[in-house]
């Protein structure tokens, strides 16, 4: 069902009341201010959960897919992206394979779908998938540069050609626009900037921007970028990995709120730099002639998710005492209400109803899983 245009208006006028009535918050750290007419919300270091809502968020472990061994529709080899329907339903990703394998909210394969090559309805080097609004699988092919529509049931929709451009993600709204980051390298250096096109992939805004001066053989070996997701109402939250500022976009491509967070920055050691180059490049290194550069710290923000309920689950770089990382959780106004850890393994990919996705391109044992936690709260 989508909730009238006007009930967002009226949230958003409550919003900018609630700034001018309650701009601070000094037991706490959370300010709320007004600038050039966008309401922004700052918060603290560390969460403050509204009074009586809970204190602690515990991810429990209750599904896992993938093996390595046995029955090959549980057997995945390089997994790139997984999408839940309002059923539970999973479709998980595989580029090796060049195939897609849904399973049903207990675990089980229904059925795997997808054939390489070149041709129409053929896939050859499948990057990112996301589902639509409107229940469509929406598959980003670089080899093939198109971006390929299909049903939950694996039958080809429609194709539109993405020759023109270096696509990194998407999402698509309910409307079918599509967003997408597109990364392009010129004599100034590298040039990434988040688009908004029609459902015909017709430019129709650049959101942000962002150049760069590094020019090959020198590489950034840390890929600042841009990270994004729908909200409901066809609003769009994105912010630039270097930042931890979230921006709420509305349809009319109007910044109309900002989540701020403050955060100590984390060094990036010399330790780091050898296991980052040893998990990107193996043993052999990174290719002769190449210059690595690092950071002085790592970025802030690595993810972006939203659930179903609009609230916010940011991946950080933070570590707990086990190793794991920190997801910052905000809630629909942008307040940080609660954190809690994940393996470092597993990359958080989508929250529906209280239930967290994660993609683990490899386990402790090498073997690419789905994983599903649901969220416990005391």
């Amino acid at each position: 069902m989508r909730i009238k245009p006007e009930k967002y208006c009226y949230y958003f006028i409550g919003f900018i009341l609630y700034s001018l009535v309650f701009p601070m918050d000094r037991s706490t750290g959370q300010k709320i201010t007004t600038e050039n007419g966008i309401p922004v919300v700052y918060n603290p270091r560390r969460p403050v959960p509204a009074k009586g809502a809970p204190v602690r968020w515990i991810p429990r472990q209750d599904l896992i897919i993938g093996k390595s061994d046995g029955d090959e529709n549980y057997i995945f080899s390089a997994l790139r992206s997984i999408q839940i329907d309002n059923e539970g339903n999973i479709f998980a990703l595989d580029s090796k394979e060049g195939k897609i394998k849904e399973f049903d909210k207990y675990g089980k394969h229904l059925r795997t779908f997808g054939k390489k090559g070149p041709g129409p309805g053929e896939w050859q080097v499948l990057s990112r998938m996301t589902l639509t609004p409107d229940g469509k699988l929406a598959i980003l092919d670089r080899g093939n540069n198109k971006i390929a529509f299909y049903s939950l049931q694996g039958e080809c929709l429609s194709e539109i050609s993405t020759a023109r451009w270096q696509f990194l993600q998407l999402r698509v709204d309910s409307r079918s626009h599509i967003y997408a980051d597109n990364l392009a390298f010129d004599n100034k250096g590298v040039s990434q900037k988040l688009l908004k096109f029609d459902p015909s992939l017709n430019l129709l805004a650049t959101v942000a921007e962002n150049q760069s001066d590094i020019k090959l053989p020198r590489i950034n070996i840390m890929t600042d970028r841009f990270v994004y997701d729908i909200i409901r109402g066809d609003q769009l939250a994105w912010a630039y990995t270097t930042r931890y500022e979230i921006q709420i976009m509305n349809l009319e491509g109007k910044t109309i709120r900002k989540i701020v967070k403050d955060y100590e920055p984390i060094a990036i050691t010399e330790r780091n730099k050898r296991e980052i180059i040893q998990e990107r490049y193996g043993d052999a290194g990174p290719p002769q002639g190449m210059i690595l550069e690092f950071p002085a710290h790592f970025y802030p923000i690595y993810s972006i998710v939203v659930d179903d309920k609009g609230w916010f689950y940011v991946r950080t770089h933070e570590k707990d005492s086990k190793g794991n990382y920190f997801i910052d959780v905000f809630n629909h106004e942008g307040i940080y209400s609660a954190r809690f850890s994940l393996p470092a393994t597993d990359i958080l990919s989508t929250v529906r109803q209280d239930k967290l996705y994660c993609l683990v391109e490899e386990n402790e044992d090498g073997i690419p899983q789905v994983k599903r936690y649901h969220l416990e709260r005391k």
